[in-house]
């Protein structure tokens, strides 16, 4: 489950935010509130959640502990504001969006039932710790024999135990019978469980096994060769011993009890895919991964996940035909879908025969936990404060994300955007490039106009540049500047450089006057690292779109608090206590499914300087 702590601090009034809705009478605020947004509330826990499970700027450093919560509040506060604008516009209704809060639901729903079910059964006796911590102390050295029946398997255990060499059993042993043998290293945690049982039941005086079956592998007979401590045991001090053991212990039972509780509620239930459907999703997603193998590689295999924002923009129009049949209701193939983002399924081969094998498996195990989910909604777990708690923290972000979107999609950048940002910004940039030009400088706007006219009727730049141009030192050379470094006159420079060589174009009002001119040739001066001029301008508009962005999601925060009314207590929040880890953290789910452990919050905490100074209240 998420990580839950409760700081206790006294509630002290430090800005108030009032605006003409007014707050409905609530219960009692929890002790550790650190703000109020209209009548939602932010605690510490919910603080803490966000930023110690997700990663922030230099939290690393404790230094700037004091900062980062401060700044983490006001962009918490900066989100619900957003999510409470977006639910009252109806924002997040679309089909996508739909899907993502449905997919959410089930595995918030199947992790509580999980909880319920399976982690909170888990007992650890010290007689299990004793005997684990055994068993983690040794690593064995076994020969591992196949052999093709349990009879086959008897007889060589009577070898064995004949033979007090194996190395001269080896040299004659019945290939008949045995399939293959290998030495194979045992220590706690061995892939396979049953192997490592019987394994660590092999003692000094009894060095074979009896034949043992493992399902869909056939039989195996084993033999201690020996044993020494475990290095991984001996790196460890005895608190880091019994810590590890500790959760191998609840991690075998979690799996043993899970296993018992997914084949009592799936055995009665039948599910079945829908055969056309199936081919075709199939065939889709073949096509995606082996058109840039590279982009779904993972490890051993390729990330299924990765194919969820393609597939859904492939198949949009039929996101809600039934693929699933289920008695209890389809599985929809949009849910299917959305449902891969969430598994950490990874199909090894691209060869088409096998890949389907490896998909209809990872889509065996995505219906199974549909149906876990439902058996979840039908004990009404949805009711319970932990999912509610978790729906709201990931719709909240959602939300906010939707009306950041909309805000964003009214924001426009034109020339003088870029240019204003080049001015402002790009002095140091702007020694890299040399421009020449060819201008016509006049001091009034109606004088350029007239000049323009005049060129358009075919008169000759130069000559007009001579009798009309007020730029004395370009003047006498026809208008010509010559190539001179845009950093030694920003304003012309800048925009000479944004204008397509051999064309008129103007008038521009710089302060100097009106400016008419052509540009006549570009250079870069070989500054190390400098963009070309096409890259610096693309880089130049998309920075000031970013800028002009925030801004205008600066006004548009500060304006909902207005709006709804936010009070924030900092003194609460200076007892709050952050850890220095620094890295994203999953959250793996009962019952199957993998989220982030908490939504990555969105730096926004500049909307502060915009609130009117007449609404904030210092104790």
């Amino acid at each position: 489950m998420l990580f839950r702590t409760c700081i206790l601090a006294p509630v002290v009034f430090f800005l108030t935010l009032s605006g003409p809705v007014k707050a409905q009478p609530r219960e009692v605020l929890p002790m550790d509130t650190l703000a109020e947004v209209g009548t939602k509330v932010i605690t510490a826990t919910d603080l803490i959640e966000r930023v110690e499970l997700m990663p922030w700027p230099g939290k690393e450093q404790k230094s700037l502990h004091d900062t980062i919560k401060v700044q983490a509040l006001q962009s918490m506060v900066a989100e619900r504001l957003l999510a409470l604008r977006a639910a009252e516009e109806g924002l997040g209704n679309d089909t996508l969006s739909q899907l993502r809060v449905k997919t959410l639901e089930k595995l918030l729903l199947r992790d509580e039932l999980y909880r319920r079910e399976v982690r909170e059964k888990v007992k650890v006796s010290p007689q299990e710790i004793s005997r684990t911590m055994r068993r983690f102390a040794r690593e064995l050295n076994i020969l591992l024999f196949t052999v093709r029946s349990r009879a086959a398997g008897e007889k060589l255990v009577r070898s064995l135990k004949a033979t007090p060499r194996i190395d001269s059993l080896l040299a004659h042993i019945d290939t008949s019978s045995v399939t293959g043998w290998d030495t194979v290293t045992v220590d706690l945690g061995y892939l396979d469980p049953q192997i490592e049982d019987v394994a660590y039941g092999l003692t000094d005086t009894s060095r074979v096994s009896s034949p043992i079956r493992l399902p869909n592998k056939g039989w195996f007979v084993l033999s201690l060769v020996g044993w020494k401590s475990n290095p991984a045991y001996v790196q460890r001090n005895p608190t880091e011993r019994l810590s590890f053991v500790e959760r191998e212990v609840r991690k075998r039972q979690e799996t043993e009890i899970s296993r018992k509780v997914l084949l009592e509620i799936l055995t009665p239930q039948r599910a079945e895919a829908d055969p056309a459907m199936f081919d075709l999703l199939a065939t889709t997603v073949h096509g995606i991964m082996t058109a840039n193998p590279s982009s779904y590689r993972k490890g051993k295999g390729y990330r299924l996940a990765e194919t969820v924002d393609t597939l859904l923009f492939t198949f949009r129009p039929r996101l809600g035909e039934p693929f699933i049949r289920i008695e209890s209701g389809p599985m929809l193939l949009g849910e299917v879908i959305e449902a891969f983002g969430t598994t950490e399924a990874l199909i090894p081969t691209l060869e088409e025969k096998d890949f389907r094998s490896y998909l209809n498996g990872a889509i065996k195990t995505i219906i199974e936990g549909e149906l876990m989910s439902r058996e979840a909604l039908k004990r009404n777990l949805n009711m319970t404060d932990t999912y509610r708690h978790d729906m709201d923290v990931w719709t909240t972000h959602w939300l906010s994300q939707l009306m950041m979107q909309q805000i964003l999609r009214t924001v426009t950048v034109d020339e003088q955007d870029v240019l204003d940002l080049l001015l402002e910004r790009g002095s140091d940039l702007g020694q890299a490039y040399e421009v020449n030009i060819r201008e016509i400088l006049s001091d009034s706007i109606s004088a350029s106009v007239r000049t323009l006219q005049q060129l358009e009727q075919g008169e000759d730049m130069a000559t007009l540049a001579r009798e009309e141009s007020k730029r004395a030192a370009w003047a006498t050379r026809g208008g010509e500047s010559g190539f001179f470094r845009v950093s030694s006159s920003p304003q012309l420079g800048f925009l000479a450089l944004a204008q397509d060589t051999g064309k008129v174009v103007g008038p521009f009002h710089l302060r100097e006057g009106f400016s008419v001119f052509k540009v006549l040739g570009k250079r870069q001066n070989g500054r190390d690292g400098a963009p070309g001029f096409d890259s610096l301008m693309t880089t130049a508009r998309r920075y000031a779109g970013s800028l002009k962005g925030q801004r205008a999601l600066n006004h548009a925060i500060a304006s909902l608090a207005g709006t709804y009314g936010v009070k924030m207590y900092l003194k609460a929040l200076s007892k709050v206590t952050l850890q220095p880890s620094n890295m994203v953290t999953k959250r793996f789910m009962g019952f199957g499914g993998v989220i982030t452990a908490a939504p990555m919050l969105q730096h926004q905490w500049e909307w502060v300087h915009e609130v009117p100074e007449k609404t904030i209240v210092v104790p």
